[in-house]
């Protein structure tokens, strides 16, 4: 099983940068995933044992930035 996460940026300039995506199970067991971040628009998969309770970018605050997550 995976989630997949879409990354849209939507300021003029383009980052490369890493992002730490976490996501929660059932369980309460957060697993936190890195991935370099370099596309206007990105697709991420990442694997879960179930259907993630939570998901979290950057769970530590290391980057500024505004962002949205829908659920589908």
């Amino acid at each position: 099983k995976r989630v997949r996460v879409e990354l849209t940026q939507t300021q003029a300039d383009l980052f490369d940068f890493p992002l730490d995506i976490a996501v929660m199970d059932k369980a309460g067991q957060m697993r936190v995933h890195t991935t370099l971040i370099h596309q206007r628009q990105q697709q991420i998969d990442l694997p879960a044992d179930s259907k993630p309770v939570s998901l979290h970018l950057d769970p530590l605050v290391r980057l500024l930035f505004e962002s949205k997550i829908e659920t589908k």
